[in-house]
């Protein structure tokens, strides 16, 4: 079975990396109402063959597809923010929330790194694996940044809020996260020269990805998910509410980084239950969730809190993950 869903992710990647280029192409020609119909159409289509695989796999008692009928909190929470995200709605906001820097970041980014691109890599499949491993190794210590910094984590906190897993958890960010996260990897992306169709084919893949990386299904790959590319298992562990399992797992494909940099979590233990402690997203929609973020996170940077969060081995109150 692990072989099968490492498989059914190769195959998305291969369709980021195949049908994409072909989807911005329709946009740079202003065939704007043709790319956004089709790009919708794909990233519906992969989340119903995903919550297939993990029905088929789980069973529907315990399968992602059953969490959304009955529509619980949490389960409403992913689903409306992956709405917002695959109506476009999402770029949008994060437009909005970060005053049109994830707008203007790139355009700023391609000009200034415009001298010293490396155009060898432009057109190459060479472009998409350096473009794959240049936003995954930024993702990496941005998502540490999140955890750390008393002020981030206000806003990362609604991610780790879900309760439950539902293949759509992996949407459910706060929509000022992710525009952060566009501005901070606008330069590094445009002085590797990626140009938009690559960029946009290894966010689709890392997308698809994600949606399993968000199952209950118990796949760890074996030497693969510990070593290369990150398990549903393996990814759990980091939404764990043990503390062993605090601030461990940060990767968001593979897991090298991980492993260079001490976060990997080298233990057994495995725990289902998922959240946060104090988690006050149960009674809140996610209109009022994202306003909260915003308010607790000015709040947390008075004068007398300290900017950080006590790592795992300093004895932390605030025990979030």
């Amino acid at each position: 079975m692990g072989v099968l869903l490492l498989s059914v992710n190769g195959l998305l990647v291969y369709l980021a990396i195949t049908i994409v280029p072909e989807l911005v192409e329709s946009v740079i020609s202003q065939k704007l109402s043709g790319y956004v119909s089709t790009k919708r159409l794909i990233e519906v289509g992969v989340m119903f063959a995903c919550l297939t695989l993990d029905c088929a796999v789980l069973g529907w008692e315990s399968s992602a597809l059953r969490k959304l009928f009955q529509f619980s909190n949490s389960a409403m929470h992913d689903f409306t923010m992956w709405l917002i995200a695959v109506s476009g709605l999402g770029a949008l906001g994060a437009a909005v929330f970060s005053f049109g820097q994830t707008v203007l970041a790139p355009k700023v980014a391609q000009a200034m790194a415009g001298p010293i691109q490396i155009e060898s890599l432009q057109g190459h499949w060479m472009g998409f694996v350096a473009s794959f491993l240049v936003i995954d190794f930024v993702y990496y210590w941005y998502h540490r940044a999140l955890h750390r910094l008393r002020f981030a984590w206000e806003f990362h906190k609604y991610h780790h809020a879900a309760t439950e897993f539902t293949l759509l958890t992996g949407a459910r960010v706060h929509l000022l996260e992710n525009a952060v996260f566009v501005v901070a990897v606008s330069f590094p992306v445009a002085i590797i020269g990626i140009p938009p169709e690559t960029f946009l084919a290894v966010a689709i893949a890392f997308a698809a990805i994600d949606m399993m990386q968000h199952s209950m299904v118990d796949w760890d790959y074996g030497v693969v998910g510990r070593w290369a590319f990150f398990s549903p298992t393996g990814h759990r562990i980091h939404h764990s509410m043990l503390q062993e399992h605090r601030d461990h797992n940060f990767g968001n494909f593979l897991t090298i980084w991980d492993h260079m940099f001490g976060t990997w979590y080298a233990g057994d233990a495995v725990c289902n239950e998922i959240g946060i402690d104090d988690n006050h997203f149960k009674n809140e929609n996610p209109i009022s969730a994202h306003l909260d973020c915003i308010l607790r996170s000015f709040w947390v940077l008075r004068p007398r809190n300290s900017a950080v969060r006590p790592k795992f081995n300093e004895g932390a109150a605030d025990i979030g993950h």
